[in-house]
């Protein structure tokens, strides 16, 4: 019997269907990953007092320092990698309620996210006026890189790894 009559018959698929499932398998595995998350790294945090952004730890709440700095989110609309070009979109913290909720942990986690999401708000670094981020005007302010980068992707830019 030739390979060829072999690979008609039931072994045959089953052979093809297990040579695709391992390339397949091998494809997922080998492929190049995404970055994980320039987060990691830290955040970008406005300081209040000197105009400046500062890295954080990501697991640092806003605000942070007593109320003296922000979480800032800095964007550019051609490369992270060109300081020139990255802009502060919009600053964020929470209320005293969401703070005191992501902190307590006897709540409920449910308690704690929408507590914690009914405290966010947002402003944009030129205004005073705090807005729910949740709101239309706050969706909107998440959408002011894509505006100003009109005719490019905005790149998410975040503090590099020290």
């Amino acid at each position: 019997m030739s390979i060829r009559e072999k690979m008609n018959g039931p072994a045959g698929t089953a052979v093809v269907v297990v040579i695709l499932a391992l390339s397949v398998v091998c494809w997922f595995a080998l492929a190049e990953k995404p970055d994980p998350g320039r987060t990691t790294n830290g955040w970008y945090f406005l300081d209040l007092n000197t105009k400046e952004l500062v890295k954080k730890p990501v697991d640092t709440l806003s605000p942070a320092d007593g109320g003296q700095s922000l979480r800032a989110y800095v964007f550019s609309c051609s490369s992270c990698d060109d300081k020139a070009s990255h802009f502060i979109a919009y600053l964020e913290r929470y209320t005293d309620d969401a703070l005191a909720a992501v902190k307590d942990t006897s709540l409920d986690m449910d308690v704690q996210n929408n507590r914690r999401i009914a405290g966010w708000e947002l402003r944009s670094s030129d205004s005073e006026t705090w807005i729910k981020a949740t709101s239309p005007e706050g969706q909107k302010l998440m959408n002011f890189p894509l505006e100003k980068c009109s005719s490019s992707k905005p790149q998410p830019c975040d503090p590099e790894a020290e």
